[in-house]
């Protein structure tokens, strides 16, 4: 049998933050062999951990096969953490000392003619706000029985391009810039750019792991990519999106006008020369420096400042406000030219007017934006149109980066990307956000902004390549948005943009119901039902009690319903009997419409 042993690589704090000593970030491995007699073979995984939670990591994580049923003996016990070993020994659980946060760092080693293995690993605590750094915590385990190998090298995450196909279109058809989509066709994967926007190395999620493309996806475009070589069939294949502020969805430009409209007709150039501001705004929202800049210009001491570099943004000021809606909130919209030398943007959405010369001349940023901030609802008397949009325009001309004057659109680079998942923790929603360097320089984020709207932030921790957002509460509006803006210095390098709206599974206080409201909804968005002894256990399996609904066939009960699922079912307990049941609400105002129902989908919970 051979050796398998898994060492932890005890480095300083510095080399750790900056990816040396071995470490890769979270669910990946590094292969490397020495040039002695014997083969050595080295696996490497940093696996990051906040506070008690347990993390599990399973062998194939570190390349590994297990063969055989393995015991393991635990030979020295831990101190402070809890290390134990699940699944046929297959899968470690490690728990690190309560109210730490830090980065296990694990090695696989092996060696030929060895014939038995051991797991050692400590904990190593980097990521603490006012304390010093700690190490500490060590578990060896001894393999007795079975065997562990080295199984096939990682797969390659790049992927291989085949080729380029314009999008048919018209200069006046619209597009929404949300609209790159991924599909998988008889053994290739196809991406589809119909927008403007120019996305340098897309990344793309197969089966639930990152690849990238190392090619540039030009605007209006359909790549084409050999399938990646997977051990089980493409079940799955989604586009990974790296720049998700500024949201537009353009209906169409206006090509045919009344004689008696203040709107010209556009040409094809102004098309063009519109697509080109547009995508160079979605680049430049998108970017950390953007918006720090923002927020400096704003007043940034509404956001709270939870350690150097971070700027935290809860829903309750105007900057917060305003930050959220700029990136956050999709305007629905239509693009035409002005027969005077004015401009217009409704607020709201619905139109946008410039002259031919607001698109090309000096200034050209500045009237795109402060008409784009009017669709956004911001007046001229809120900084933001006069103001905001001529300081962008001036800042950016200092930066190479950031110059909007192109010919054609800037590329967005995307340099890291997120992947955000939800969980209940100490009885409040928490956001996990893990992060991936798609360059593989194993980059760290080191500074943020946070914003979440209908809701307030409670702590922001970060453990390497994972970020952790606990809320204060319950949010009080379904939907509520949750931005991310970092970067790894300040430069901007290594930019970080994530959104993610905040799932209706997770609860919404209600407080005119008095209760958390929660819906569940499958696949296809469409939302499960629950018979009330399941919507019960549902509560219980919370933290919660199933709590008593208003009075039936009431404005009360129709209204509860109209805040979340207007013209649907909810469960809770009866107001009559005191016993869980559900009602079936069809109507937003007719009380004599609401029927008793064998299963509901909206349940309330105390």
């Amino acid at each position: 049998m051979r050796q398998g042993v898994l060492i932890l690589l005890l480095t300083s704090v510095a080399a750790m933050l900056s990816g040396c000593g071995g470490g890769e970030s979270e669910h990946s491995a590094d292969t490397a062999s020495n040039t002695g007699g014997d083969s050595t073979e080295v696996r490497n995984i940093s696996i990051s951990a906040i506070e008690d939670e347990p993390v599990d990591v399973d062998l194939a994580q570190l390349g590994l096969e297990a063969s055989g049923q393995i015991r393991w003996q635990n030979t020295l016990a831990d101190e402070g953490a809890k290390v134990e070993l699940n699944d046929g020994a297959r899968r470690l659980r490690m728990t690190p000392p309560e109210g730490f946060s830090g980065i296990w760092n694990l090695q696989y080693v092996q060696e030929k003619g060895d014939v038995r293995g051991e797991i050692r690993m400590e904990f190593a605590e980097i990521k603490k706000i006012d304390q010093p750094t700690k190490a500490f915590t060590q578990a060896v385990w001894v393999v007795e029985h079975g065997e562990l190998s080295l199984a096939a090298p990682p797969i390659e995450r790049d992927l291989v391009f085949v080729s380029n196909q314009f999008l048919e279109r018209t200069s006046w058809e619209g597009f929404d810039l949300d609209g790159v989509s991924v599909s998988e066709v008889n053994g290739a994967i196809e991406l589809s750019n119909p927008t403007p926007r120019v996305i340098t190395q897309p990344v793309i999620k197969i089966n639930g792991q990152l690849f990238k493309s190392t090619e540039v996806l030009p605007a209006f475009t359909l790549q084409v990519y050999k399938a990646p070589s997977l051990s089980e069939t493409i079940q799955s294949v989604q586009f990974v999106e790296a720049r998700p502020f500024m949201r537009l969805n353009l209906s169409r430009y206006v090509k045919e006008a009344p004689s008696t409209s203040d709107l010209n007709v556009l040409t094809a150039l102004e098309t063009d020369q519109f697509n080109n501001v547009i995508a160079n705004h979605r680049m430049i929202d998108n970017r950390w420096d953007t918006n720090r800049e923002f927020l400096r210009w704003m007043g940034a001491s509404v956001c709270g400042a939870m350690n150097p570099g971070w700027a935290v943004c809860g829903d309750d000021a105007s900057t917060a406000d305003a930050l959220m809606e700029r990136l956050a909130r999709k305007i629905d919209n239509e693009y035409g030219s002005l027969r005077n030398n004015g401009a217009i943007g409704l607020a709201g959405g619905a139109w946008l007017a410039l002259k031919t010369h607001q698109l090309t001349g000096i200034g050209a940023n500045s009237f795109y934006y402060h008409e784009h901030m009017h669709n956004h609802g911001f007046s001229h008397g809120s900084g933001l149109t006069y103001g905001w949009s001529d300081r962008l325009d001036g800042w950016s001309k200092s930066n190479p980066d950031l110059q909007f004057e192109r010919s054609e659109p800037a590329g967005e680079p995307a340099e890291l990307v997120g992947e955000v998942s939800w969980k209940t923790r100490n009885g409040v929603p928490q956001a996990r956000v893990e992060i991936h360097d798609i360059l593989d320089r194993d980059l760290t984020v080191e500074r943020l902004i946070v914003g979440v709207r209908h809701a307030e932030i409670g702590s922001v921790s970060l453990a390497r390549n994972v970020l952790y957002i606990n809320f204060s509460d319950y949010p009080s509006l379904a939907g509520a948005s949750l931005i991310i803006n970092g970067a790894h210095d300040a430069s901007g390098s290594g930019n970080l943009a994530v959104l993610a709206q905040y799932p209706s599974h997770m609860g919404v206080r209600d407080d005119l119901a008095d209760g958390i409201a929660f819906i569940v909804r499958g696949e296809e968005g469409q939302p499960d039902l629950f018979t009330p002894d399941e919507a019960k256990a549902y509560c219980e399996n919370k933290g919660f009690s199933l709590a008593p609904l208003a009075p039936f066939k009431s404005m009360e009960m129709i209204e509860f319903q109209n805040r979340h699922l207007k013209y649907g079912t909810q469960v809770g307990i009866s107001h009559e009997t005191g016993e869980p049941a559900a009602f079936n609400v069809q109507s937003s105002y007719q009380t004599s419409a609401v029927q008793m129902a064998e299963r509901g989908a909206l349940i309330l919970c105390r």
